[in-house]
């Protein structure tokens, strides 16, 4: 009915119409957008887009990403420096937010669930072979329980042996970040596991 009613009234297009995706979205910026304020703002809001909508998945990750974004526009309103530089630093976090599939690969996950579950581990332990080999185990060790049964979100009997199988995991690490934060590890990890393994 509008379009009905747009072209009744001879109204022309002044700009057509693209498909925006995350891959063609800062070409596009920089074709159709020549305000270097503008861009900067763009970017910036993009940033923040991505992390609002994806933190649930890998909570860890895009607080980081978060904090990195904060400081930087703490720090354009504070100092007031070249426009292009904060279009530069925002565009860096969002070529990172980009590449976080490519990172994930490069350590070796199979999926977005290993990536936050290293990423949550990495927070406790500070070291990344450490993180890198906990969550490898985590999911060898729960992957039967969530692709055999229906439904396991919700059925207490598969919580429970996945909480037990993860415990059993974490305690054998030897580590004492790990061991004294064990009950919140395994909570993270479970709801980690909801998020991302359906």
């Amino acid at each position: 009915m509008i379009n009905d009613i747009i072209r009744s009234s001879k109204i022309s297009t002044l700009i057509e119409q693209i498909e925006v995706t995350d891959k063609t979205f800062l070409s596009e910026v920089l074709k159709e957008t020549k305000n270097k304020k503008a861009r900067t703002a763009l970017v910036k809001n993009k940033v923040r887009q991505i992390i609002e909508e994806k933190a649930h998945l890998n909570p860890v990750y895009y607080e980081k990403m978060k904090e990195r974004l904060e400081a930087i526009i703490r720090e354009e309103r504070e100092e007031r420096k070249e426009d292009a530089d904060y279009f530069n630093r925002y565009e860096d976090i969002l070529m990172d937010l980009y590449g976080q599939e490519e990172e994930r690969k490069k350590l070796g996950f199979t999926n977005a669930f290993e990536f936050a579950v290293y990423e949550t581990l990495l927070k406790e332990v500070d070291d990344a072979n450490i993180s890198k080999d906990i969550t490898k185990k985590v999911f060898e060790g729960i992957k039967e329980e969530i692709t055999n049964i229906p439904d396991w979100q919700n059925k207490l009997t598969s919580q429970k042996k996945l909480e037990s199988t993860i415990y059993d995991i974490l305690n054998e690490t030897g580590n004492k970040k790990i061991e004294n934060n064990i009950d919140d590890i395994i909570e993270q990890v479970i709801e980690l596991a909801k998020r991302n393994l359906r």
